[in-house]
């Protein structure tokens, strides 16, 4: 598992994208961002740092959008 997660965004909190097996092996201060139901669902596993998206909702926060994906 990485160790250097600053992130998780989650679409929905269906299984096949909240997999619980690997959501449970990550630290529970990562901040997630998702929708109501993929919130719930970290919630319940006790992620601390969960920020609800509405749909077509922006976020604006760190960290940015440009630095998700690179190295």
């Amino acid at each position: 598992m990485p160790d250097n997660i600053d992130l998780i965004l989650l679409s929905q909190g269906l299984e096949d994208h909240t997999h619980k097996p690997t959501l449970e092996q990550l630290d529970k201060t990562i901040p997630v961002l998702g929708s109501a139901s993929a919130a719930k669902v970290v919630q319940q596993l006790g992620y601390s740092q969960v920020t609800t998206l509405t749909p077509g909702q922006t976020f604006t926060g760190s960290p940015t959008p440009d630095s998700l994906f690179s190295d």
